[in-house]
């Protein structure tokens, strides 16, 4: 019973848990599962808790490096003045 005891304390008062096996993981948000399976998708649980809609592109690696190095630009506006906006649908 130490063991359960444990787990209690370290889930007590979290808005998230992640409870976790070797191939199989389950997210809880306030108490309730909202995302499971082999791996969590962070896309999928910021949807979900925030109720928001993401928009995932793919942008070409050397096409973005040759723009903007190693690092994302400071705002979505800056990507959008150097790719082509029609290309990746931005």
């Amino acid at each position: 019973m130490k063991y359960i005891k444990k787990i209690t304390e370290s889930i007590e008062n979290k808005d998230i848990v992640i409870i976790e096996t070797d191939d199989w993981s389950g997210l809880y948000y306030n108490g309730e599962l909202i995302s499971q399976g082999h791996e969590i998708r962070w896309i999928d649980v910021i949807e979900r808790i925030f109720k928001v809609k993401i928009g995932v592109k793919f942008i070409d690696s050397e096409e973005f490096e040759e723009m903007f190095g190693s690092s994302c630009p400071q705002t979505l506006d800056d990507v959008k003045m150097k790719f082509d906006v029609k290309k990746y649908n931005l």
